[in-house]
């Protein structure tokens, strides 16, 4: 363990990397876990510390709930992990006083927070994290590239993935599509990371834009039916032709941020997650084509 912890601490982060890790999607890969070590034998009592001690914390604190040696329910203001996740943001927050910007250490103790506030259920904040994520990506300038997916490339593997990690799910294929209507990146391997294939995270983009120029033409008076189904079948044969060519891609070029450690799931699992994915893409798809009508053979047989 890293000098000057105290054993508290100590025995918070062993239990971080014997057990909280395992089942975090975040940082389940094997590098991903020794640059999160690396951060804390650089810091002991920096940021990243302090984030994982608040998950271990609370884990800890569910599983002596679950074993019934612990009444459930207690205030969690005045839980320790909230004490420790309060020490974390105010660690963050004087680091960027500090530098004048958001660091690497700060994104990955970020990522941590808003595991945390996942394991609580939604009861620990969760918008501070995600504007220090957000601000800490706005620094990356990728926006601003004339080619955001080349820039992106070369990032360094661990900031990609936390690059990939703090966009929404629906901001992916907008961001990375440069103004090309319907096209993305066939690496970005958004699956390793969610299990939501890139193609069905485009679509899902795709459709909710959709969704907003239809509301908006039916607010104007003048939706053309036969432009949205044009533009809705557009989206769908871009889908299929996605899936189609993927599937015949080798597995052994793909990239897993997985490790072994922890309860991986298995290629026929990744299948059938990746297969919903593209399923939910599709019904939301019909929706917005045939508004929410149960009876729509696309949307009844979805």
């Amino acid at each position: 363990m890293p000098a000057g912890q105290s054993g508290g601490q100590e025995e918070l982060v062993m239990h971080y990397f014997d057990n909280v890790r395992k089942v975090q999607p975040f940082f389940a890969g094997e590098a991903l876990t020794d640059i999160t070590y690396s951060a804390i034998v650089e810091e002991p009592h920096g940021a990243v510390t302090l984030a994982i001690c608040a998950l271990a914390d609370l884990h800890l604190k569910q599983m002596r709930i679950s074993q019934g040696l612990e009444a459930p329910n207690q205030a969690s203001e005045n839980s320790h992990a909230t004490y420790l996740k309060n020490e974390a943001l105010l660690k963050l927050e004087t680091n960027k006083n500090t530098h004048g910007c958001w660091t690497d250490n700060d994104a990955i103790a970020a990522l941590h927070l808003l595991s945390l506030s996942q394991l609580s259920g939604g009861g620990s904040d969760w918008e501070t994290p995600f504007n220090i994520l957000s601000q800490w990506l706005h620094q990356t300038n990728l926006h601003l590239a004339e080619d955001p997916w080349m820039a992106f490339l070369n990032l360094s593997p661990a900031t990609q993935h936390y690059v990939k990690a703090t966009l929404p799910p629906g901001e992916q294929g907008n961001y990375w599509a440069n103004g090309n209507d319907l096209e993305m990146p066939r690496r970005l391997r958004m699956d390793a990371l969610t299990g939501c294939p890139d193609e069905a995270m485009l679509a899902i983009a795709e459709v909710s834009s959709l969704a907003h120029w239809k509301a908006a033409q039916l607010r104007n008076g003048c939706l053309s039916y036969p432009e949205l189904i044009r533009r809705g079948t557009a989206i769908e044969q871009q889908l299929r032709r996605y899936q189609t060519d993927l599937s015949m891609a080798s597995d052994a070029s793909q990239t897993r941020l997985h490790s072994t450690a922890g309860v991986t799931p298995t290629d026929e699992e990744r299948s059938l997650i990746a297969s919903v994915f593209r399923e939910t893409a599709n019904l939301y798809l019909h929706t917005v084509l045939s508004n929410s009508t149960p009876g729509v053979p696309e949307i009844s047989n979805a």
